[in-house]
């Protein structure tokens, strides 16, 4: 069974079955009385639409650039220490 949260005047969290929406109810810990409120209707979920991604030419680096990189990044790292 559905339940409603509701949020008394003392900051007290409810949680009143669904059956009781739109009649009055006493919080338990201040004894003030409130009215359920009706449920919410369920959101629906928006549907998903993809578009298609565009296709891009010259994207890959040639092999003789990747491999300066490649070198250049290795030149910054040391791989032993010289006393």
């Amino acid at each position: 069974m559905s339940r409603i949260r509701v949020k008394c005047a003392c900051s007290a969290i409810l949680l009143v079955k669904a059956s009781r929406a739109g009649t009055k109810a006493k919080c338990p810990r201040c004894e003030r009385p409130f009215e359920v409120p009706t449920p919410e209707p369920a959101l629906e979920e928006p549907e998903v639409i993809f578009a298609e991604a565009p296709i891009l030419k010259h994207t890959i680096s040639s092999s003789r650039q990747r491999t300066k990189s490649r070198k250049t990044h290795l030149q910054l790292i040391p791989l032993y220490w010289q006393s």
